[in-house]
């Protein structure tokens, strides 16, 4: 029966489907962050070994490398509390991102 369904599948398994391109859509809110004058930019992913985990961080990746821009990269364990510290970190840091 044909059928196509939202949300990337592994690609060794043939089926229809459409999703949003992560590696594209975080490179390009970086680049109109940085567009916006925005020079220190931070990206807090998961310490995953997600495909789609991956594809965020290289996008970010990309668009700082193209600005020029040191690359501010963090990746906490899959933990809200985790994350938190991180966060909270980032923001009591001077300057802050």
């Amino acid at each position: 029966m044909p059928f196509a369904c939202f949300g990337r599948i592994e690609p060794e398994v043939s089926r229809n489907w459409i999703d949003v391109d992560s590696q594209a859509s975080v490179r390009d809110l970086t680049a109109q962050l940085v567009d916006a004058g925005h020079h220190r930019i931070a990206f807090v992913g998961y310490a995953t070994d997600s495909r789609w985990d991956s594809d965020r961080e290289s996008g970010f990746r990309e668009a700082i490398a193209a600005a020029g821009l040191v690359e501010r990269v963090y990746r906490p364990p899959l933990d809200p509390t985790a994350v938190q510290e991180v966060i909270e970190a980032l923001l009591e840091s001077t300057p802050r991102p």
